[in-house]
Formats: structure tokens, sequence, C-alpha cells
């Protein structure tokens, strides 16, 4: 596996591990009859903020950006609908 593959899959990682941690770790979240897209919103930002990173939410979107060497900038992106979340990057 490149440098550039082994760079990119710790970036994704750490991030797919903190939201997971963070969730589990007491973040409120919504009571089960109001499972909209706001509140998961909410809460994802919640977490986000918890864990430390720095994003920008446009909307539903959530959008981070990552920096590694050999493979430079690159922007991690978290879609929400109701109690949906699609984790998403730019490869190439």
């Amino acid at each position: 596996m490149s440098e550039v593959a082994r760079a990119f899959r710790r970036c994704l990682v750490a991030a797919a591990v903190a939201l997971l941690f963070i969730g589990s770790a007491g973040v409120p979240s919504a009571p089960a009859h109001a499972n909209t897209t706001k509140a998961t919103v909410e809460s994802v930002s919640a977490m986000l903020k918890k864990a430390g990173f720095k994003f920008t939410m446009e909307g539903d979107v959530a959008v981070l950006f990552f920096e590694e060497k050999g493979i430079g900038k690159f922007p991690l992106i978290i879609a929400i609908e109701k109690d949906l979340m699609l984790i998403t990057t730019q490869v190439a």
C-alpha cells in the first residue's frame, strides 16, 4: 500500500472513530419521536465540536478539511438526512 493510501486511510479512520466514540460518550440526542434532519445535524455538529474538529456546516452537510504529507489537503464530507449519515471524501 502506498504512503498516500496509508495517510488517507489514517485520517478517514480517525475521523470515523472520533465520531463514533464521541457519539457514544454522552452527547444528548433527540427523542425518538423527534427524529428529524435538524436534530441529527445538531447532534453531529455537537459531536464534531466536542471531538475538536474544525468544520463548516452548509445546510445539512458538514465539511472537514485534513492535510496530510504526500496527499495535501482534502475534504471529508458528512451529508445528513434524517437519521442517516453519509461520510465521503474526494479521492482524486
